[in-house]
């Protein structure tokens, strides 16, 4: 896999993930039926920073050979971390 994108085969179409950044969201805005504690647990215990949860972005771009369809735009810029979209697609 080469960072920002990671390709595989669905049948007879070529599949691209595409990277676009992440989220960093509060627990509250994620995790709505556990306590905290268990959340900083569970994020711990796969060696994540408690502090918050990360989410990455990533889009499907599908290549069908007679098509080629990019599912959803990307997030754009709205967060710093995001954006990644259109570099990771040429690299791609």
């Amino acid at each position: 896999m080469e960072l920002g994108h990671y390709r595989f085969q669905l049948g007879n179409f070529e599949c691209v993930s595409l990277y676009d950044g992440y989220g960093d969201y509060k627990h509250e805005q994620m995790v709505t039926n556990a306590p905290r504690a268990d959340v900083e647990a569970a994020l711990q215990a796969r060696g994540l920073s408690p502090n918050s949860v990360i989410t990455p972005f990533t889009f499907l771009y599908v290549n069908t050979g007679k098509n080629r369809v990019l599912v959803d735009i990307g997030v754009g810029t709205i967060l710093p971390t995001t954006g990644q979209l259109p570099h990771n697609l040429a690299k791609a």
